[in-house]
């Protein structure tokens, strides 16, 4: 019985909220560990994407290598980005590794970087149509940049 005479939730078999949930909050997972934030799923999801399409279709990464690169190490280099790139996402999933992960994520998307200076200063890459040219090149050399900053922000915040 409550202070005023009727029955509690629990004594009338009525249904309590759960402890600690509120209308609309969903709370942490039933494993009770924090979930990623969607600016980590997204990161991850990018690099993890990239990473296995160097698996799947190593060409078009071959044909970004720089030019100063030896044509012998192209294919090992692109299968080597790769894995960085799958493991870069498997650390920013777990949280006890995530802040490694953006640290670790900015360096990648810093690295490849120079190759995509050197497909500009080629004149694009040799496949037919708009994405291979030129201009295209020079549009994404901007891109990397938000990339950089969303690692580094997951870095700096854990998340």
């Amino acid at each position: 019985m409550t202070a005023s005479g009727g029955k509690t939730a629990q004594q009338s078999g009525g249904l309590q909220p759960r402890r600690g949930r509120t209308t609309g909050d969903a709370g942490p997972p039933p494993s009770g560990r924090p979930r990623p934030s969607w600016r980590v799923l997204g990161l991850a999801a990018l690099m993890g994407g990239a990473g296995i399409t160097h698996f799947l279709a190593p060409a078009a990464y071959d044909m970004v290598m720089p030019r100063a690169i030896p044509e012998e190490l192209h294919r090992p280099l692109t299968y080597g980005s790769g894995v960085v790139e799958v493991l870069c996402a498997g650390l920013l999933l777990n949280r006890r590794t995530r802040r490694f992960g953006g640290t670790l994520t900015a360096a990648t998307l810093i690295a490849v970087f120079p190759a995509n200076i050197d497909t500009v200063l080629s004149g694009g890459l040799p496949v037919d149509g708009w994405l291979g040219s030129r201009t295209a090149a020079i549009l994404r050399l901007p891109l990397q940049l938000p990339l950089i900053w969303w690692a580094l922000r997951i870095r700096r915040d854990g998340g």
